[in-house]
């Protein structure tokens, strides 16, 4: 076998392959998924796979709250958009009907889905609270600390509080550590 042959194919990419990736369109936020080698919009997902998105959705007061307003198919399918919407090689559910791991980077800095149960990002035992979790997303841009300090409206230094929090928590001491260390955990991504 070639050595540079990548096997982390995408899930459901491969024609007997059930196991599904979901991913979603970022202008329509819809949602689509991959298996057996086709894609398929939301609708069309199995009932007993759908299922398993609603017990994560029915768990999270939070998420419920915020999408309490859309009819139940959409609320699921915006649930759905925001913790399993990247296109990735991390399988979303499984042959079996076991869920994979939420996604914490599908939807952009200060969507609500920031604030849910389901999204809540644990490091070493230490929860990443939602503004901690924008501040690493910014920190992986190009923008300097002031510039994210004045786009997050805080100041400097409770920028440096943040960072210094994110230091701890991911037991690192630089801010390429915590941005590779992020990016590993497939925190953030390009």
């Amino acid at each position: 076998m070639n050595p540079q042959f990548n096997t982390n194919f995408i899930s459901g990419i491969m024609p007997n392959d059930k196991n599904i990736e979901i991913f979603g369109c970022q202008a329509t936020r819809k949602v689509f998924f991959i298996q057996n080698g086709k894609t398929q919009n939301f609708n069309e997902l199995e009932k007993n796979k759908k299922e398993v998105i609603a017990e994560l959705f029915f768990s999270d007061a939070v998420a419920q709250k915020d999408l309490g307003h859309l009819k139940l198919t959409q609320a699921l399918e915006e649930f759905t958009f925001c913790c399993f919407g990247s296109a990735d090689n991390s399988t979303d559910i499984f042959e079996d009907g076991t869920l994979g791991n939420v996604e914490f980077n599908t939807c952009k800095v200060g969507c609500r889905c920031e604030k849910w149960e389901s999204k809540r990002v644990k490091i070493n035992g230490f929860a990443i609270t939602p503004r901690e979790l924008q501040v690493l997303k910014f920190l992986a841009t190009d923008y300097a600390d002031k510039e994210i300090a004045h786009i997050l409206n805080v100041s400097p230094s409770t920028l440096d509080t943040h960072k210094a929090h994110l230091l701890r928590k991911f037991s690192v001491h630089s801010k390429s550590g915590l941005i590779s260390e992020a990016f590993k955990l497939k925190i953030i991504t390009l």
